[in-house]
């Protein structure tokens, strides 16, 4: 089991390195800029994701997920836009409140509960943000979204 930090970091890398669609690694300061943490504690945590084989890096290298990491981070991806959708569409959070509370809920480790709240859903394809909600089998799509 990842800790919260571990599944941030690799939610981090999935939307530095996958979703923009561009590039394929991230840099330790880019890495550490996303999540406002300095540059050495990007390092002390790359260097555990590496030897839990999550991450490919090397100290102030550039970093990429290894096929366990993203998987891994589109998990944490899908529970927290589904649990987005959730808050927005049945409990009437407003747009910018989802976001917050979806951090503290994307954690949770029952699959079966992330399943039945996508049931629930009726499997939606996307979140309040138009962000794609990855599917059970783990597939993301990719939006390119216009700046």
């Amino acid at each position: 089991m990842l800790s919260y930090t571990e599944e941030n970091y690799l939610k981090a890398l999935l939307r530095l390195t996958v979703e923009n669609g561009e590039q394929i690694d991230a840099g330790t300061n880019e890495l550490a800029a996303h999540l406002q943490v300095k540059p050495a504690t990007t390092n002390d945590m790359l260097k555990k994701l590496k030897e839990k084989k999550l991450v490919d890096y090397e100290k102030y290298g550039r970093s990429s997920l290894t096929d366990e990491g993203k998987k891994r981070a589109i998990e944490v991806v899908r529970k927290h836009r589904l649990w987005e959708t959730f808050l927005y569409e049945k409990l009437e959070f407003t747009w910018d409140e989802v976001h917050e509370v979806a951090e503290q809920l994307e954690h949770i480790q029952s699959a079966k509960l992330v399943d039945k709240l996508d049931k629930f859903l009726d499997y939606p394809a996307f979140d309040p943000h138009g962000d794609a909600i990855p599917n059970a089998n783990g597939e993301l799509k990719i939006v390119t979204k216009k700046p």
